[in-house]
């Protein structure tokens, strides 16, 4: 589990392993399990010297309920989901999938909304549970079965998938898989 009093995080480092190239088909999906529910940086690599970082953050009080994915030098792209989507306590289900230059963000199987999109990013550090490397904003909660593909999508363009019931595997272009258990409501 993580959270915000020990700004705990996993750091993969790599040069070129999770580059995203403009024309790449990519998906980044985990669950995730929130104490409470708040503004977290959840994962990617968002560095305040450079321009390219690849961030998934999520805003999830009251208020306001927004997942953002930043897009480099300050830019986000960001979908609102329906009140009640999240709930603390309780285990969810999030892929950010691009195929064919649309970027579908799905939350507990259900398209919140769509982007045109052929960003590209180089990003030399991928963190689990925070991804700026100075700001500790991180998650407050739980997060299981971390994959990130990149080179082929492993979601389509539709306003629904199926998610996961078993724990996430290796499949075609999978750059990372972290954080995965036996059981998916397990925390890694």
């Amino acid at each position: 589990s993580f959270a915000p009093a020990d700004n705990s995080f996993i750091q993969f480092s790599d040069n070129d392993l999770f580059d995203i190239s403009s024309s790449d088909d990519f998906t980044v999906e985990f669950f995730f399990n929130p104490n409470t529910l708040h503004s977290a940086n959840l994962m990617g690599d968002y560095n305040a010297s450079s321009s390219d970082y690849f961030m998934i953050n999520m805003n999830s009080n009251s208020s306001s309920r927004i997942i953002y994915v930043y897009t480099g030098n300050g830019a986000a792209l960001s979908k609102t989901y329906p009140s009640g989507a999240i709930e603390a306590g309780r285990w969810h289900h999030f892929a950010l999938n691009r195929n064919s230059g649309t970027l579908t963000w799905y939350l507990d199987g259900t398209s919140i909304g769509t982007a045109s999109n052929t960003t590209s990013w180089n990003v030399n550090e991928f963190r689990i549970n925070k991804a700026h490397n100075g700001s500790n904003t991180t998650f407050d909660g739980l997060i299981s079965n971390v994959r990130v593909v990149i080179g082929s999508a492993v979601y389509g363009n539709g306003s629904t998938i199926t998610v996961p019931t078993s724990t996430l595997t290796d499949v075609a272009n999978t750059k990372l898989l972290a954080c995965t258990t036996s059981d998916l409501t397990l925390d890694a």
